[in-house]
């Protein structure tokens, strides 16, 4: 039988069914297992914790708020046919994805480049990303996103990936340091300021992924790193927010700066505050509540996918793309943010469901091969594969499922880009 070498593909050691298992044996599926339990729980999370304040009587949002308390078990059969689906396709796409060449190809790929292109492309997406806000910080950021420029999505989607390409060149080989979680605050910086957290908590959840599940470090050493980067990032988001918060025109009187920092969780008699993660869990219990009514009907596989494919279009050229699915609805969805599970329901209830869980499963399985390709022969391009469904939780798993796509669809712009670039040696960094 070829190994791995020859193969190009990487796979934890089979077990001899003569040969008595032991915890080394079942490590590294052991680890597996954790990670995608790790990345469903985050996704899920929610939802689950929407409906467990809700079987309490409790409210947990204020979005939403006669939808709460009602269709409990429906949505709890949502989370159970979430899950399933989930580990059934990450578990099948795992051997799918284990024998095609191109992928395997990709993720071994060991050219590097200078960082002057993953930097340029930081450079004009953050512009990009920071006029679709508003293009100023503090008082006019609380206004929400001004005109897009090409959308705040697209250039957000492309600053996360150009960050993850730069961090790539660097975690592929070697644990974290102080140093890189500086880096990335450096990064954006600006769009912190501009009142946008989203793609600085998915590089966040991706350099965790890395600590947790590739760093081969003692288990003393990980936990240091995940506290530095922790303690770096967090007080970097609550000194902000309290600079922004004082700086507000309407902050009036002003109060001091550490009341601006309201607890993610407050509780009163009749609620269980659960910040945004309430609201998000709130878009679902609204879908279900609103199709259950008759307010909004599904939409179905074909509109849908026609939709989708529609707005990957280029923005300067096309448009008039059509908005979000859901942008019609009677009433505010999550507050703007719609939950994977939530849109899948409006698309083809339970069916659509599976098929949203069978995409982020796929995505994991992904994830884990290139896992395993880290572990023994690490490249830039397979950290970027693992980090992928860290990087999609926050903007497809929680807000919006479009971005998925749009990722993807950038992710491979930019593996055209290297196929061209590599052909310019001028333009190459030695190898490695």
């Amino acid at each position: 039988m070829p190994t791995p070498a020859n193969t190009g593909a990487t796979t934890p050691a089979r077990i001899n069914p003569k040969e008595k298992i032991n915890s080394q044996t079942l490590k590294p599926f052991i680890t597996e297992g954790m990670m995608a339990a790790a990345f469903l729980a985050i996704w899920i999370f929610p939802v689950a914790a929407a409906l467990l304040v809700s079987q309490q009587g409790l409210q947990f949002s204020y979005i939403g708020i006669r939808h709460q308390n009602q269709n409990n078990s429906e949505i709890a059969n949502l989370l159970f046919i979430s899950t399933i689906s989930f580990f059934a396709s990450t578990l099948i796409f795992i051997p799918i994805f284990s024998k095609a060449s191109n992928l395997i190809r990709l993720s071994s790929r060991r050219i590097e480049f200078t960082d002057w292109l993953p930097i340029t492309i930081i450079a004009i997406s953050a512009v990009g990303a920071y006029i679709s806000l508003g293009g100023s910080i503090f008082e006019k950021s609380y206004s929400g996103p001004s005109q897009p420029w090409l959308g705040y999505g697209a250039w957000g989607a492309t600053l996360l990936l150009a960050t993850t390409g730069l961090l790539a060149k660097r975690l592929a080989f070697r644990p974290i340091t102080a140093t890189d979680t500086l880096l990335v605050v450096a990064i954006f910086l600006p769009l912190l300021f501009s009142g946008s957290r989203i793609d600085f908590l998915s590089i966040l959840l991706a350099v965790m992924a890395h600590i947790s599940f590739t760093d081969t470090s003692p288990a003393k050493r990980k936990l240091l790193h995940l506290f530095i980067a922790l303690t770096i990032c967090f007080t970097t988001i609550i000194a902000i927010a309290n600079i922004r918060y004082i700086n507000h025109e309407e902050a009036t009187p002003k109060i001091p700066a550490i009341s601006a920092w309201s607890l993610p969780v407050t509780v009163s008699n009749k609620r269980i505050y659960l910040s945004t993660a309430g609201d998000v869990g709130a878009s679902v219990f609204q879908m279900v509540g609103l199709l259950s009514e008759g307010a909004m009907a599904e939409v179905g596989l074909l509109a849908y996918l026609k939709n989708q494919i529609i707005r990957l279009l280029p923005g300067p050229i096309f448009s008039n793309r059509p908005p979000d699915i859901w942008s019609d609805s009677p009433e505010n969805i999550g507050g703007g943010a719609l939950h994977a599970v939530g849109e899948g329901y409006l698309v083809a209830k339970k069916l659509g469901v599976v098929i949203v869980c069978t995409l982020f499963g796929a995505v994991m399985a992904v994830s884990i091969l290139a896992r395993r390709k880290l572990i023994t022969s690490p490249t830039p391009a397979a950290w970027i594969l693992f980090a992928l469904p860290w990087l999609l939780m926050f903007r497809a798993g929680w807000y919006q499922l479009f971005s998925l796509f749009k990722i993807i669809e950038i992710l491979i712009f930019f593996w055209l880009l290297v196929q061209i670039l590599e052909r310019r040696p001028w333009l190459q960094a030695k190898s490695t």
